[in-house]
């Protein structure tokens, strides 16, 4: 099972997490080397004020200097977990077409500051119906 995960604003609409999810497990099934029924993603909306930094909310921040809500922030989170065996040159090619992909289908910008995480498992890592992987 590989997925990716999708931190973001508010403020999407559903065509545009349509065209992403799409993209999204596309890449993911290419990269994986799975069919797309084995690629799941999620979209987690998180309220700005709900991110913190040094110990203070990003909100209360952005207030205290005068500086727009959104700023750089705007940028998604993009997490993949997914299984060993994808190259160097295979994570390359994955983090590009996410960032272009998704990010364009989310109406931002693929050169933004979106953060990705590849996050490599290994069989023994998946637990399904309580029982851990090969």
């Amino acid at each position: 099972m590989s997925r990716i995960t999708i931190e973001l604003l508010p403020g999407r609409t559903i065509e545009q997490k349509r065209v992403a999810a799409r993209e999204a497990c596309a890449a993911l099934a290419e990269f994986c080397k799975v069919p797309l029924d084995q690629t799941y993603v999620r979209f987690d909306e998180v309220a700005f004020e709900d991110f913190g930094l040094n110990q203070e909310l990003m909100s209360v921040v952005a207030e205290r200097e005068g500086k727009p809500i959104f700023g750089l922030q705007e940028a998604p989170r993009i997490t993949v977990h997914y299984l060993e065996g994808p190259t160097l040159d295979d994570c390359r090619v994955l983090v590009k077409r996410l960032a272009e992909n998704v990010c364009t289908a989310l109406g931002l910008s693929a050169q933004g500051q979106n953060n990705m995480f590849l996050l490599e498992m290994k069989p023994w890592d998946l637990s399904v119906g309580g029982r851990l992987g090969k």
